[in-house]
């Protein structure tokens, strides 16, 4: 079953299909995990004991996870979640589900950024390895404002279209600086049914409100890794796609590295109250 859910939109679709499945003679012993990203369905997986655990993409984002969790309550243990936590570890606003589990940074790209092992074999793809932490940090500084940006957004719940802007496109590799105003102004302009205006010293102020200093809970993979990419197709001189390198990232974030993630031990101990064995 596992990739059938990709074809439906929202927690009811997803658990009308579990339903079925549980009655199924080949799904009824299953566990189901939901994830909000298709390519998590390229991650997560190689993770589990692909017998036992069957990995569905549930579209709507994170919400409709949620609700679909929460719909299946009372009808089997057998379903799991995981999201991005998106700002939660920063909040320190939790979802009441026993069964979600968050990622151990803004999301499972920060999550893997975070890594070393991981981050130094992905750069050894391109023969960089040797300067991987300081391209990451360089990558990291150009999206702070973009991060403090979406967690306003976020708090606020403006509805800011953030994938209607690309944050390469406000950076200036030479000076190695953000142009924060241009962002905003572009942001704005192409958020038609955003609920306020939002300007820099919005963003401004909330930032020393806010002021955090773990940056891999504030930034958000995706832009990060859009800087990356850019980063380095500047000193190697040829295109490299961003999709190219999130499956180099995907590939190099190994079974020993997700082992120490507190993701990892929030769902081993999940297995182990049910009497599962779905992780190697």
């Amino acid at each position: 079953m596992s990739g059938d859910l990709q074809s439906y939109t929202n927690a009811q679709d997803a658990v009308d299909q579990i339903r079925l499945s549980l009655n199924s003679p080949t799904g009824n012993g299953m566990v189901y995990a939901f994830v909000e990203g298709k390519y998590d369905c390229c991650l997560y997986p190689k993770f589990f004991n692909l017998s036992m655990v069957s990995f569905e993409f549930v579209g709507g984002g994170k919400g409709q996870v949620e609700l679909a969790l929460i719909k299946l309550q009372d009808i089997t243990k057998q379903v799991f979640g995981i999201c991005d936590a998106d700002f939660r570890h920063l909040t320190k606003e939790y979802p009441i589900i026993s069964n979600l589990f968050l990622t151990d940074c803004h999301d499972i790209e920060m999550t893997m950024l975070n890594d070393n092992q991981t981050l130094n074999n992905a750069f050894t793809e391109y023969c960089m390895q040797s300067n991987a932490a300081n391209i990451l940090q360089e990558a990291i500084n150009g999206s702070v404002f973009a991060g403090y940006t979406r967690w306003y957004n976020d708090i606020n719940t403006i509805k800011l279209k953030f994938n209607s802007v690309s944050v390469n496109s406000y950076y200036d590799i030479a000076q190695k600086i953000f142009n924060s105003i241009s962002f905003l102004n572009d942001l704005d302009r192409k958020s038609p049914n955003k609920s306020a205006n939002v300007n820099f010293n919005d963003i401004t102020n909330f930032e020393k409100a806010k002021m955090t200093n773990d940056i891999f809970n504030l930034c958000n993979g995706h832009d990060v890794i859009t800087l990356l990419v850019v980063i380095i197709k500047n000193i190697l001189k040829k295109n490299i796609s961003i999709e190219s390198f999130c499956s180099v990232l995907r590939a190099s974030f190994i079974l020993s590295s997700f082992k120490i993630t507190k993701l990892y031990s929030d769902i081993f101990a999940w297995q182990t109250t049910n009497c599962y064995s779905i992780l190697l």
